[in-house]
C-alpha cells in the first residue's frame, strides 16, 4: 500500500482520535474509507497471572488480556490481535511447560497473528515446532530459514482480509538472534538481513493488498532504521514492534511508517485504528493507545481463559509457592548499570556453592526481582532464573583475566556481573581495549604477567558465547585445563539451596565495577558480609582499599591502610543485631561505604529430649532418641547424636535411632548454633535383655481350702522389678528384697491352675504356671449292724453292715472305698480284693492276714 499522507489535517485527527474513544471521523461519503482495529501486545514473558504495578494497582495477567480481546472484538469483524514475540519465558508456568502452557491459553481466544521472538527458542527449535503444530493461530516469522535448503522455518507471513481489508502481515525477527540465544537452540537455522526480506516481499503483494503491516521482534530503535530505510515502493505502513520492551505513549512516524509498541508483561495492550481509503490505497487517519489492562466495569476477565489459568497456577503452586527465606537490601549506593545488588547475589552464590574463585553472570540472565515484600519462594528464584542453563567450570591465567575485563569495560550494550571476590576499575573515556585500570582479587592487585590461575564458573549461555562475552575462545581457555559440564546440580537450585540454608540474605550494591571518569572512588574488599554471627564480643574487620584512603568506622574513629592497601579495624559487638558502617575515603574526598549487619549470639542453643527418659530401661536392642533443639538468634547450625549428624526438622525436631549394648549406654547430644555455641545433653539408657529370677512356695495338694497365702521372692540384677502379677492381679506387698506375700489367693475344689508373671523395668517377663489339687473331706458314718451309712451326713443303703469278731470291728471294703473315690474288683479265683485310687493299690485275700500295698 501507498505512504500514509502526514499533513496539518493528520496531526489534527491524531489528537481529536487520542482525546476521544472513537477513532472514526467524519469523511467525505463520495471516498470509499474502511476502518481496522489492531491490537497488539508483545514481550509478555509468560505473565500469565495479574501483577502489582510500582503504584501498587494489580494489571495484566493473560484472562484479563483475552477480556480485552473479547471485549473489543465483540460484534466487529474489523478487530485483529497480534503478538510481536517473547510470549514465552520469565515464570515458572512456562519453564515447568516449555511453553505448552501458553499455547494452551492462547488457543482459548487465539491471536489472528503471532509472531515469533528470541524467548520463544529457550527450549530449543524442536521444542519450538511442536509449539508451532500444537496452536491453532498463525505463527510468523519470514527471515529464519534452514541453513541447507533456505527453506523458511515456519509460515514467513500471511494474508488476511479484515472486513475488506486485504492485510499483509510479514514478521520479522532481530537479526542478531543466535548471538542472544543459547548456543545451538537455533542450530541448522539461518537468520536473514530484515530490511531485504521485508522489502521482497511486500514489493511482491504491493498491487494485491490494501495493507502492510511488519510484525517484528527487533526492537525499537530498529523498528525506526528499517522504516527509514524501506524503499517506497514495497508499500509498508505499519511496524507493530517488540525486543525492546518500549512503552509508546504515541506512535512514531518514520518515513511515512506508522511505528507502535505495547511495554511489556502485559500491562498494556495496544490499540491501534487505522481509517483506510481503499481507492486512493492510503491511510487517512489513525489513532494508537495504550489501554493499561485494570479491571473495570465494562472488561472483565474470559472466564474460560481464567479457569485454565488457575488450573495451571495451582498445579505450579503446589510446587513452587513455598516461602524459603527474606532478604534485606544494605545497599548504600544504589544500582547502576555496571553493577547490581541482584547481579552481586546471583555470581555470589555460585563462587560459594560452586567452590570456585570467580562467578561470571550476565545481566540479561536475570530476569525478575528475588522477592515479594521481602519474602523469597522458590518461584522468585524460577522468575529471576528461568532459563534452563547449567553451570560450566573452567580455569583461566592472570592475562586471561585481563581479557575478559576488558572485554566488559563499557557503559552500553551487555556486559558481566562479578562477585564479591573480584573488583575493577576502568576508564570508559579511552578506546576500547585500552580502558582497565586496574584489577582486584580479594583485594589483592591482578597484573597481567601474574603466574596465577582462577578458578572459574559461568552459566551455559556465556559459555556458549564465550567469544562475544570473555573474548577468548574455547581452544585458549580449554588450554589451562579444560572444562567441565556441571550437570548433576540444577542451574537454579544453587540459589534455592542458598536460601534456604541462610534463611535471610543480605543484598548490596557495593562499588565492585567503578569507571574512573565517572566517580573515581576507593575501591574497597572486606573479608565478612553481613549475616555472619559471631559469639565473641570483639571482632577484627579485615580489607583492602587504595593505598592512599583513611578507612572510617561509622563516622568515628579513622584508619589508615598500609603500603599494600590492607588495614585492620577492631570492632566492639553488643548482643544481637550490629549495624557497622565502613567507608573508604580518597584524598579527594570520594568515599566507598558499605554497610554491614552483623550479629552477636553467645547464648547456646536448648535441647529438649522428649523421649525416653534418662536412666530408660528397655529389652530392645535399638531406641529412637526424639526431641527438639532450638536457637532464637542464630539459629541450629548442626545436630549430633553420639558424634554422628542429625538432621533437624522445619520447627526444630530431630529423631535419631541408636543401637544399644547390654548393660549401661550414654548418649551423647551436642548442638551448635550457627555462632558456633555448643550445648551437650547426655542421656542414659539401658539394654536389659535378662529375664527376672522368680522363687515361690506353692504346696501341690491341699484340702477343702477355699483361700491360700502364697509367698516368694523376685530379683533382677540390672533394671530392677517393675511388677508381680498372680492371675492377672498386681502384687503389692513386694519389700526391698524382693520378698513377697499374696494373702488370699481362691481356690476351687479339684485342679487349680496358678500362674505368676513377673516383668523387670526393662520388660523382659518371666511367666511360671503351677497347679494346685483342692481335694476336699469325705465323713463316713457307719453302725455296727446298721445297713444304713452316712457318707458326709447323707445316707446310703449298704448290703452288709458293719460288724464285730473276736472284738475287731470289721467295715465293708466296697462301700467304704467307693465313696472315697476309689475303684474295687473281686478276683473269685483267688478270692482277691483290690481297692485302687489314683497311682495307689490295695490287695487283699479272703482268709489270708497279709495284704499288698503296690505289690508290697
Amino acid at each position: 500500500m501507498k505512504r500514509i499522507r502526514v499533513t496539518t489535517l493528520f496531526i489534527t485527527i491524531i489528537f481529536l482520535i487520542l482525546l476521544t474513544s472513537s477513532p472514526i471521523l467524519a469523511v467525505n461519503p463520495d471516498e470509499v474509507t474502511d476502518t481496522i482495529t489492531i491490537l497488539t501486545i508483545n514481550d509478555f514473558h509468560a505473565r500469565v497471572e495479574p501483577f502489582s504495578t510500582e503504584y501498587g494497582e494489580e494489571t495484566g495477567g493473560m484472562p484479563l488480556i483475552a477480556g480485552y480481546i473479547d471485549y473489543f472484538r465483540k460484534g466487529r469483524k474489523d478487530v485483529v490481535w497480534t503478538i510481536a514475540g517473547d510470549h514465552f519465558q520469565g515464570t515458572p508456568i512456562d519453564s515447568l511447560t516449555r511453553g505448552k502452557a501458553l499455547i494452551k491459553l492462547l488457543n482459548l481466544d487465539p491471536p489472528d497473528v503471532f509472531c515469533l521472538g528470541n524467548h520463544e527458542f529457550d527450549y530449543g527449535k524442536d521444542t519450538l515446532l511442536k509449539r508451532i503444530e500444537e496452536a491453532n493461530f498463525p505463527i510468523i516469522c519470514a527471515n529464519i530459514v534452514y541453513e541447507d535448503t533456505e527453506e523458511y522455518f515456519t509460515t514467513p507471513y500471511i494474508i488476511k482480509d479484515i472486513d475488506g481489508v486485504k492485510t499483509l502481515f510479514i514478521g520479522v525477527i532481530c537479526e542478531n538472534l543466535k548471538s542472544i540465544i543459547t548456543k545451538g537452540n537455533a542450530k541448522g537455522l539461518k537468520v536473514l538481513p530484515v530490511k531485504e526480506t521485508v522489502e521482497k516481499i511486500a514489493k511482491k503483494f504491493v498491487n494485491d493488498v490494501d495493507l502492510t503491516v511488519v510484525i517484528s521482534h527487533i526492537g525499537y530503535a530498529e523498528d525506526i532504521k528499517l522504516a527509514r530505510n524501506l524503499s517506497k515502493e514495497c508499500g509498508v505502513d505499519v511496524i507493530i514492534g517488540g525486543h525492546s520492551h518500549t512503552i509508546l505513549d504515541e506512535a512514531t512516524i518514520e518515513n511515512g511508517v506508522i511505528i507502535v509498541q505495547a511495554g511489556s508483561w502485559g500491562e498494556f495492550v495496544g490499540k491501534l485504528d487505522l481509517r483506510i481509503n481503499l481507492k486512493k490505497n492510503d491511510i487517512e487517519s489513525f489513532g494508537w493507545k495504550l489501554l493499561p489492562v485494570i479491571k473495570n466495569k465494562d472488561i472483565r476477565p474470559n472466564a474460560e481463559v481464567k479457569r485454565l489459568t488457575d488450573e495451571f497456577i495451582t498445579t505450579i503452586n503446589a510446587k513452587l509457592d513455598k516461602e524459603i527465606g527474606r532478604v534485606i537490601i544494605t545497599s548504600i549506593m544504589e544500582d547502576t548499570k555496571l553493577e547490581s545488588a541482584l547481579g552481586n547475589f546471583s555470581c555470589d552464590v555460585a563462587v560459594k556453592k560452586l567452590d570456585v574463585d570467580i562467578a561470571f553472570q550476565n545481566r540479561g540472565g536475570l530476569r525478575a526481582w528475588i522477592a515479594e515484600d521481602g519474602i523469597i519462594k522458590i518461584k522468585n528464584i524460577w522468575e529471576t532464573f528461568p532459563f534452563d542453563n547449567y553451570w560450566v567450570k573452567f580455569r583461566i591465567n592472570a592475562k586471561q583475566l585481563w581479557t575478559i575485563i576488558e572485554t566488559n569495560a563499557k557503559l552500553t550494550g551487555e556486559y558481566l556481573m562479578i562477585p564479591y571476590t573480584l573488583s575493577y576499575k576502568f576508564d570508559s573515556s579511552k578506546l576500547p581495549g585500552n580502558r582497565v585500570v586496574g584489577i582486584w582479587f580479594k583485594g589483592k592487585k591482578v597484573e597481567p604477567h601474574d603466574d596465577v590461575f582462577f578458578e572459574c564458573a559461568t552459566c551455559s549461555f556465556i559459555w556458549g558465547h564465550a567469544e562475544e562475552c570473555f573474548g577468548l575462545t574455547h581452544e585458549e581457555i580449554i588450554k589451562n585445563g579444560g572444562f567441565k559440564e556441571i550437570r548433576g546440580i540444577s542451574y537454579r537450585d544453587i540459589y534455592i539451596d542458598y536460601v534456604k540454608e541462610k534463611g535471610t540474605i543480605y543484598l548490596s550494591t557495593e562499588g565492585r565495577v567503578i569507571d574512573v571518569s565517572i566517580n573515581d572512588i576507593p575501591f574497597l574488599f572486606l573479608n565478612l558480609e553481613s549475616g555472619i554471627i559471631f559469639n565473641k564480643k570483639t571482632i577484627n574487620i579485615e580489607g583492602y582499599t587504595d593505598r592512599n584512603c583513611r578507612i572510617s568506622v561509622n563516622n568515628k574513629e579513622e584508619f589508615y591502610p598500609d603500603k599494600e592497601g590492607k588495614f585492620s579495624v577492631p570492632i566492639s559487638l553488643i548482643q544481637g543485631e550490629n549495624k557497622i558502617y565502613i567507608a573508604s575515603v580518597n584524598p579527594l574526598g570520594n568515599r566507598n561505604e558499605r554497610k554491614l549487619i552483623i550479629f552477636l549470639d553467645s547464648i547456646p542453643p536448648k535441647i529438649e529430649i522428649s523421649s525416653p527418659e534418662d536412666n530408660f530401661y528397655t529389652n530392645e536392642e535399638k531406641v529412637n532418641i526424639k526431641g527438639s533443639v532450638s536457637d532464637s538468634l542464630s539459629g541450629v547450625d548442626k545436630l549430633k547424636v553420639n558424634g554422628e549428624e542429625v538432621a533437624v526438622k522445619e520447627h526444630g525436631e530431630f529423631e535419631k535411632e541408636i543401637t544399644l549394648s547390654e548393660g549401661e549406654n550414654e548418649i551423647e547430644i551436642e548442638a551448635v548454633d550457627k555462632a558456633g555455641n555448643k550445648t551437650e545433653e547426655t542421656l542414659t539408657v539401658y539394654l536389659d535383655k535378662t529375664p527376672p529370677e522368680l522363687y515361690v512356695n506353692i504346696p501341690d495338694k491341699v484340702y477343702n481350702k477355699s483361700f491360700i497365702t502364697i509367698t516368694g521372692n523376685v530379683k533382677d540384677d540390672l533394671s530392677g522389678i517393675a511388677s508381680v502379677k498372680i492371675n492377672g492381679e498386681g502384687v503389692k506387698a513386694i519389700n526391698e528384697y524382693g520378698r513377697f506375700e499374696y494373702p488370699s489367693l481362691p481356690l476351687s475344689l479339684g485342679s487349680n491352675t496358678v500362674v505368676i508373671e513377673v516383668i523387670d523395668k526393662a520388660g523382659n517377663k518371666l511367666e511360671k504356671e503351677f497347679t494346685i489339687e483342692n481335694i476336699q473331706k469325705i465323713i463316713l458314718k457307719l453302725q455296727i449292724g446298721n445297713r444304713v451309712m452316712l457318707v458326709n451326713d447323707t445316707p446310703l443303703e449298704i448290703d452288709v453292715p458293719p460288724t464285730i469278731v473276736e472284738g475287731r470291728t470289721l467295715l465293708p471294703i466296697r462301700w467304704v472305698a467307693e465313696p472315697l473315690g476309689a475303684g474295687v474288683s473281686w478276683d473269685g479265683k483267688e478270692k482277691k480284693v483290690t481297692v485302687s485310687l489314683g497311682d495307689v493299690f490295695i490287695e487283699l485275700w479272703i482268709g489270708k492276714s497279709v495284704a499288698k500295698v503296690n505289690g508290697k
